[in-house]
Parts: C-alpha cells; structure tokens; sequence
C-alpha cells in the first residue's frame, strides 16, 4: 500500500514555450505505485499554454479534469472543459487541450494498457518518480 498527496510527487516538465506542461507519473510499471496494466498521470497545463494534438495507436484513456477550464479537441469536435469534465478516448483517437482559464488546468489521465507515458516522460526522469 502507498499513500501520498499529488503536491508531494515530483513532477517533470516537457516540452518548452507554448506547449510546456508538468507531468506527474502516479502508476506505471516504473513509477511511484507500480501497476502492470494502466498507468496513471498528471498533466499540469499552465493559463495560455497548450497540450498539442496527438493520439495514442494502442491505448485507451480516460481524462478527468480536476481543476481549472479550457478547451479539449478530440476527434476533431471541440468542446469546454472545466472541474468534473470526464472524457473517455478510443485508441487512435486525436485529442488535445488548451488551457483558456486563469489558473492550472490540471487532467487526471489513466492509459489501458501502460506505455504511452514512455513519449512524453525521459527515462532518466522515470527513475526520480520511482
């Protein structure tokens, strides 16, 4: 069992300018809790800054928005997001958010099956979140 708050796990920042977002591994096979069959994470995306498009060919995820509102672009339909949106994604799917509020635009993202957190997180930053 492991029991920790979301601020107490380090996070890693990718990407620079305006596509720049912390990202904090919570479940993987190499994170903080280890889980073989999803993997859990954090996407912190600052007021004015963008998560690009993109999709994942093998995976399937869940997003849920924990704060802050923007705008989500999934499957080519663009909608508003805020506190207590959850959005389910089929493998392929193309998606991104912008973050059109004023503070944090924070996503809870569970992939089935694990690895499609390998893209955005170096392996040197893997073994930190471990």
């Amino acid at each position: 069992m492991r029991h920790f708050k979301l601020e107490d796990v380090p996070g890693v920042t990718i990407n620079r300018q305006l596509n720049e977002r912390q990202i904090k591994l919570l479940a993987s096979p190499a994170s903080i809790i280890q889980r073989q069959h999803f993997s859990v994470g954090v996407s912190i995306i600052d007021p004015g800054r963008v998560h690009e498009e993109h999709k994942h060919d093998h995976n399937e995820e869940m997003i849920v928005v924990l704060a802050g509102e923007g705008m989500a672009k999934i499957a080519g339909q663009e909608f508003a997001v805020r506190q207590g949106s959850i959005i389910g994604i089929d493998p392929g799917e193309a998606h991104g958010f912008a973050n059109t509020g004023s503070a944090a635009l924070t996503l809870l993202w569970i992939y089935d099956p694990p690895g499609a957190e390998s893209r955005f997180i170096p392996p040197a930053a893997k073994e930190g979140m471990a």
